[in-house]
């Protein structure tokens, strides 16, 4: 397979990524690229290639703006067939469903087709948006004839040679519509142009700033897979997926307090502090986002510093760009390369800022240390506005909305039965309010039949075992550390399986979230993390946590941190492992625990404790709120 890549800018740019790319590894493809600086339009790019002689034979022609998972074969499987049968048979455009005011439709591209109901072939075709008929060949048309105005121009083609002669000798075709209308207004006499309608696959152009944000949200959620971010295709990525469609590259570190919404996405190196909230946005590469910003809605490049107390909606802000603290950036504005907003400043809607010379700047005061001029041309135009919804976009908004809530009741219905299902195993392996090592591992097989059925990571699947085992006994450290111990091999195993990267400390931070939420749990908080360092993780997973607890600056966090101060001394002190010295903290816990064996031989001879005197379902303290 030979795909040519015609370059009309940056031809070495572009040379030069497709030769550090994965593509030219591909056993049979064979990449080239072209440039002509000259042509400023598809008609002149296929009259040069029509010089050139290149192709010899039948090629698909794609624009070069295209996100699809189109299977095209049933498309060129058909145009062949026609051609056997008739050689006037120059070209099968691929046209994608799409109603009029589509997201992913740009405003200019309202086309409205008649197409023959049994040959598939355009007897009609009108790009103007005003138009007010459409003017139909009626020699062309000799079976029914349907008429559609929610077709969306995909700028994916199937040729024969001819077309390439047919721009060669027509030089007012400028664009492949107007190649189209030419066929169907018999300027190029005999000639046949069909129609591939495809209606369950995804297909759009990046040609405006509406389809460039409709699309970027439509990839986030997984409209045109396989090209989703989580498959990293390019190479040069390592994007994981989260819960609500959420993406986080490699080294992004998001703080506690910051809310990663529902449709967004983190490049790599990228850092959100306290208490932000990032909703349906895409955040470039090595990105710094400040305290207590609110960004909905926008397209952030690479290398962008945000200050604190910064708002930014449904806007674009370009790489190396600096918002400084305290600025209100507001729909529709656009913040190009280098560009630096002062603190303080307001941006009113639809605003916006370059650094870059032109006849159309004019001075703004974008505050102390700012940089940059608004661009204003006396024409209004578009772009800009268009990247804002309107109006009766809003409607369908809404309902997408109510469509997303509705998924995120579903999933947080789905994890509420994935932890009864992991507290019912939990509570079959125990008998007076102990388990037993031969019931745990006799549960193993149906902890992983849950861990499928939920399609979860085994963090979750330790977390919920964990939960179970805190939420069994709520007033009780010393039979919650015997029930780990008990545990602690199957819940190694699940910690060492995962995909996390640091799977011990993210258990304790989602142990912490469930204490934050149980006030019985809180209160012996030290002492859970004592019971579950000693028997399931690492020490230095313990002080991992408790150094990124201290980063965040919230008062309920060094609460915590001051609750657990005796213990983070006792395992700074200690090296390696508990010392005589740190029995002062935790001795009087250990004289009550006993040895291994001490505990085992009490169970064996039916000493449980206080809970050996209740009934059997009295053992089970279940609070159903938190699950």
């Amino acid at each position: 397979m030979e795909i040519y890549i015609f370059c009309v800018a940056h031809p070495d740019k572009i040379a030069e990524h497709i030769q550090s790319s994965k593509w030219l590894k591909v056993p049979g493809l064979n990449i080239k690229t072209f440039s002509y600086s000259k042509a400023q339009s598809e008609g002149d790019a296929l009259r040069e290639m029509c010089k050139k002689m290149i192709l010899r034979e039948d090629f698909i022609l794609i624009s070069g703006d295209v996100i699809a998972n189109l299977d095209l074969q049933p498309a060129i499987d058909a145009h062949q067939q026609r051609r056997k049968k008739n050689k006037e048979c120059m070209m099968t455009a691929v046209l994608r469903e799409a109603p009029p005011g589509h997201r992913s439709r740009a405003f200019r591209d309202d086309i409205m087709a008649a197409i023959d109901e049994t040959t598939q072939q355009i007897v009609g075709y009108e790009t103007k948006c005003n138009a007010s008929f459409l003017q139909v060949n009626k020699k062309l048309g000799t079976h029914a004839v349907v008429f559609r105005n929610d077709l969306l121009d995909c700028r994916i083609a199937v040729c024969s040679l001819p077309v390439l002669q047919s721009f060669e000798d027509n030089f007012d075709y400028t664009l492949i519509s107007q190649f189209i209308c030419g066929v169907v207004n018999e300027e190029i006499l005999g000639a046949q142009v069909h129609a591939y309608v495809a209606s369950d696959k995804y297909a759009a152009r990046v040609n405006c700033l509406r389809s460039y944000k409709a699309i970027t949200q439509d990839v986030i959620n997984r409209w045109s897979f396989p090209l989703v971010p989580d498959n990293n295709i390019t190479g040069t990525t390592n994007f994981t997926v989260g819960k609500f469609r959420t993406y986080k590259d490699r080294n992004v570190n998001l703080s506690r307090s910051a809310i990663m919404g529902q449709h967004t996405l983190l490049g790599h190196g990228t850092s959100v502090n306290n208490n932000s909230r990032i909703e349906k946005s895409t955040i470039g590469n090595n990105c710094k986002i400040g305290k207590n910003v609110n960004i909905r809605g926008c397209i952030i490049w690479d290398n962008v510093v945000i200050e604190d107390d910064v708002t930014i909606i449904d806007s674009i802000v370009a790489t190396g760009a600096i918002i400084k603290s305290n600025v209100s950036i507001q729909k529709g504005s656009i913040i190009s390369f280098g560009v630096v907003v002062g603190s303080g400043i307001t941006l009113s809607p639809f605003t916006k800022l370059t650094t870059s010379e032109s006849k159309h700047v004019v001075l703004k005061d974008l505050g102390e240390g700012g940089v940059g001029e608004e661009y204003a041309p006396k024409k209004r135009s578009e772009f800009g506005t268009e990247f804002v919804p309107q109006d009766w976009e809003l409607e369908v908004q809404e309902e997408d909305e109510d469509s997303d809530d509705s998924d995120v009741e579903v999933l947080e219905n789905a994890r509420s039965k994935f932890l009864k299902a992991i507290n019912l195993t939990v509570r079959n392996c125990c008998v007076d309010g102990f388990a037993g090592e031969g019931s745990v591992e006799n549960s193993k097989t149906e902890l992983m039949a849950t861990k499928l059925a939920f399609d979860v990571d085994f963090l979750e699947l330790a977390e919920g075992v964990v939960i179970s085992l805190l939420n069994f006994t709520p007033f009780d450290d010393y039979q919650f550390k015997q029930n780990c111990r008990v545990w602690s091999r199957l819940l190694k195993k699940f910690l060492k399986d995962s995909d996390n990267s640091q799977p011990e400390k993210e258990l304790i931070f989602k142990i912490q979230e469930y204490s934050e939420d149980h006030p019985s749990a809180l209160k012996i908080f030290p002492d859970v993390l004592k019971g579950v360092m000693e028997t399931i993780i690492d020490k230095s997973a313990v002080l991992e946590w408790a150094e990124e607890l201290k980063e965040e600056d919230d008062e309920a966090c060094a609460k915590l941190l001051e609750q657990c101060s005796e213990l983070l001394s006792a395992i700074q002190c200690s090296s390696g492992s508990v010392t005589e010295s740190d029995d002062e903290w935790w001795g009087a816990n250990d004289k009550k625990e006993g040895s291994e064996d001490e505990w085992a031989a009490g169970k064996d001879s039916g000493n449980t404790g206080d809970s050996g005197e209740e009934d059997e379902d009295d053992d089970f303290s279940f609070d159903s709120d938190s699950f």
